[in-house]
């Protein structure tokens, strides 16, 4: 908590730095980056060491709202519907030469009918998982604390930067056996960027990550029947077994790099980048007499490119990126690697701009495979589609602005296949449901409505409502409704 406490007092101070600095006529710029306008490095490079080039206005954000997600169009593992209130503070501020960045959010997450699940997050792709033969409902609070700074220039042409992220969270299930689990993230990212020359700039970065999991189930037979722990071990295969109680770690190291060159000369401005993780995990059973029941390896790699021609009041950009992860576990029972995953997406983005009407098409193209060796058990999808966005921002007077942003788009399955080695209680309510989500063509479609009002000098604030929802085959459907306010300084 000592730490905790401290992190927050330096947020605070960046976000104060910000607002002292702050400058109305920033606004514009702030906007023309939150639309995309103007290239915002870091996101794109994913280089800590880049974020001095993104020249945002000072400024401090303080929000919070409220979120609602549900529908039948889910995930097996996913709630059936879920409330989020949330609070969160970012803030960007440059001093002496120096460039600061921090955020700090707090969210509390209350979802229904949880069924097949007691951990934090059942997709994150380590397929040794644990849950119970009980649904119910989940009570989970997590808080989000980022730091990012990057040193004045030094040697005439290098600037380094250095990314702290933490994330902490619990969350329990308010019905017997009342999983409950505790979970830990925490990054170091350092890296360097170099000015090649007059108009070219290069860069690289490292990152270290470490996770941290600890889950719980306990159970009090009242003699009216046992509740059964299951423990997946892949796609298909598991093993069953009343319980008392149990306990669970798993633990987690990733390592990334990446390295990024761009090119700017006047308006016009493109940007090249790679990235490579490796993500080790290990689960085990037990605290005093821990004993491994599982790894979880896992590669990512993927690169970019984008090209703006820059301007706030006009101009356009394209980008296209590719992603890729591979994954696979190794079971300790099998002596042998039982289940692999494998995750391929490739996307672009184009827009253009004229004052205050934005256009932006996304299209890609996505392949999934989840196979389990030990029941001979699996699937592949291939989707391709696109989202349209219309962006409309408009000054109503001095004081006022007014955002309206529609987007429509659609996902459609150009090739999915199922093979079934092994008929279960978790390939009939889990795997085989899971394919029939990846294999399900949908219509998307959202709108987002926000209304600023500029009430002093260094004060604005914003009122956003979004409404959006995906429908399926048979009339399945997922929706989102979100009310978000903020303060700007």
């Amino acid at each position: 908590m000592q730490k905790l406490s401290m992190s927050l007092a330096v947020l605070a101070s960046l976000c104060c730095t910000a607002a002292v600095q702050a400058q109305a006529p920033g606004r514009d710029t702030l906007h023309a980056y939150e639309d995309g306008r103007l290239p915002d490095m870091f996101p794109l490079t994913r280089n800590p060491a880049s974020l001095w080039q993104s020249n945002r206005p000072h400024y401090t954000r303080v929000a919070g709202g409220w979120e609602h997600t549900g529908g039948k169009l889910r995930r097996p593992m996913a709630a059936a519907a879920a409330n989020h209130f949330g609070i969160a503070a970012a803030g960007y501020a440059k001093a002496n030469g120096w460039t600061y960045q921090g955020a700090v959010s707090y969210n509390k997450q209350l979802e229904q009918d949880v069924a097949w699940s007691g951990v934090y997050d059942p997709y994150e792709g380590n397929p040794f998982l644990w849950t119970d033969s009980s649904s119910g409902n989940w009570e989970r609070d997590h808080l989000r604390v980022s730091a990012t700074v990057n040193t004045p220039v030094f040697g005439r042409r290098w600037h380094a930067g250095l990314n702290i992220a933490y994330h902490v969270g619990s969350g329990a299930r308010k019905s017997d056996p009342k999983p409950f689990y505790r979970y830990r993230n925490i990054s170091l990212a350092p890296g360097l960027t170099w000015k090649a020359g007059k108009h070219a700039g290069i860069g690289a970065y490292g990152k270290v990550q470490s996770v941290q999991e600890d889950n719980e189930l306990g159970f009090y037979n009242t003699g009216t029947g046992n509740v059964l722990l299951y423990r997946l071990r892949g796609y298909g295969t598991y093993t069953r077994a009343p319980f008392v109680n149990a306990e669970r770690q798993r633990r987690g190291m990733l390592y990334e790099a990446g390295a990024h060159y761009s090119y700017r000369k006047g308006r016009l401005f493109t940007l090249v980048s790679i990235y490579g993780a490796v993500n080790e995990e290990t689960v085990y059973e037990g605290v005093i007499k821990r004993q491994a029941y599982g790894y979880y390896h896992e590669n990512r790699f993927g690169g970019a490119a984008s090209l703006f021609a820059e301007g706030i009041d006009r101009g356009h950009f394209a980008a296209i990126s590719f992603d890729a992860v591979n994954g696979h576990a190794d079971d300790v029972a099998y002596h042998a690697q039982t289940a692999y995953s494998t995750r391929r997406r490739l996307s672009a983005k184009a827009g253009y701009w004229k004052r205050n009407i934005q256009l932006e098409l996304r299209p890609f193209l996505q392949q999934d495979e989840f196979a389990d060796m030990a029941t001979a058990t699996g699937f592949n999808t291939t989707s391709a589609g696109g989202l349209l966005v219309l962006n409309w921002r408009k000054q109503l007077s001095p004081r006022t602005c007014l955002q309206l942003k529609p987007a429509a788009g659609y996902r459609h399955v150009l090739q999915d296949s199922w093979q079934q080695g092994a008929s279960n209680v978790i390939v009939r309510e889990l795997i085989f449901p899971d394919y029939r989500y990846f294999a399900s063509s949908r219509t998307m479609a959202s709108l987002t409505c926000a209304y600023m009002l500029h009430s002093g000098l260094h004060i604005t604030h914003g009122i956003e409502a979004h409404a959006g929802g995906e429908l399926g085959p048979e009339n399945t459907a997922n929706k989102t409704i979100r009310l978000k306010y903020s303060i700007l300084f």
